[in-house]
């Protein structure tokens, strides 16, 4: 299958497919389809039903993996038809160089030098305001999505309207974005932020799980749900201030096991000398509490490294430098 391919899966034909050629097309796959046919997938941005054409085209692409063994991230691009919109998908904002060299946060592309005369010049510090006041313990962590109006629509569906399908295209994007980081990287599992289980009972799902499934889907990278375990059931983080944040989940955290004991199973689960790498995955980085949080736990439990994926982060508010030009 050639690369441009995907245009082809872009398009579907103006009159819909009888239900019959549906079924043809499915290769054997008609439960995916009918589940299709039911509950059609939507696009996260604008809530418009998917073609079935193009979930099908893709589901048929998915069982071909092999013949893209060398170009997985053309593989991957394939595969947007069938989670978003072709005019869609050039509404979300990708954060982009310059960003956070720790935490992944846009930084702005420029910023005032003089407040009186108004004069700029290019952003070049590596590192967003608060990861210059603050020392990580993770290695570093990367974002997708700048936290705009779009993002905040697509993140508040996917947390709180039950549109667990939203995931799809959160998990794509970030396994093809960031594909030359993460192979990069190599982590050896993929954690997600646990939520406390009241929440999960409530909501239905933990959304990061459901991305790291995506991710591990797209990846090959297994994903672990019990290396990590929230014990605390927190105060919405929105909520808070950046103090506020770091108070509120303080022991909220435990690794390896439910009893909060170290059994040794994540020292075990690694065939490396520095220890297990994890890939920890959460929705939306603000101040990056939630991350150093379930990193210090990990590590305390024996992990050797943790890196992270955020969907979403919040721009960097620029430093300004009032000083006067003499």
């Amino acid at each position: 299958m050639k690369a441009n391919a995907t245009r082809d899966f872009w398009t579907e034909s103006s009159k819909p497919p009888s239900f019959k050629a549906l079924i043809a097309m499915t290769k054997g796959d008609a439960a995916e389809t009918i589940k299709d046919i039911v509950f059609p997938q939507r696009c996260p941005v604008c809530g418009d039903a998917i073609p079935i054409e193009r979930r099908i085209n893709v589901r048929n692409l998915k069982r071909n993996r092999q013949q893209f063994k060398k170009d997985e991230k053309t593989y991957l691009r394939m595969l947007y038809p069938a989670y978003v919109c072709r005019e869609c998908i050039s509404e979300l904002s990708y954060i982009s160089k310059p960003y956070c060299k720790k935490c992944g946060k846009q930084l702005s592309k420029v910023f005032p030098l003089n407040q009186k005369n108004n004069d700029h010049t290019a952003r070049d510090e590596k590192l967003c305001t608060d990861c210059t006041k603050k020392e990580r313990l993770f290695i570093q962590s990367r974002a997708i999505l700048n936290y705009d109006e779009t993002a905040r629509e697509i993140m508040a569906g996917l947390k709180y309207k039950s549109k667990s399908e939203y995931a799809g295209l959160l998990s794509l994007l970030a396994a093809e974005r960031l594909y030359e980081w993460v192979t990069e990287v190599k982590p050896d599992v993929i954690v997600p932020v646990p939520i406390h289980k009241e929440r999960l009972i409530k909501r239905g799902y933990n959304q990061a799980e459901l991305i790291g499934n995506g991710i591990s889907e797209f990846t090959g990278i297994p994903q672990r749900t019990d290396l990590l375990y929230r014990i605390k059931n927190t105060k919405a983080q929105k909520e808070l201030s950046a103090e506020e944040r770091l108070l509120n989940l303080q022991n909220s955290f435990i690794a390896d096991n439910k009893t909060g004991k170290i059994s040794g199973q994540i020292k075990a689960a690694s065939e490396n000398e520095e220890g297990l790498r994890v890939l920890l995955i959460d929705d939306i980085y603000t101040t990056g509490s939630t991350m150093e949080a379930c990193t210090e736990a990990l590590l305390r439990a024996g992990a050797g490294s943790v890196y992270g994926i955020c969907i979403c982060a919040g721009m960097d508010t620029p430093r300004i430098d009032v000083r006067q030009k003499h």
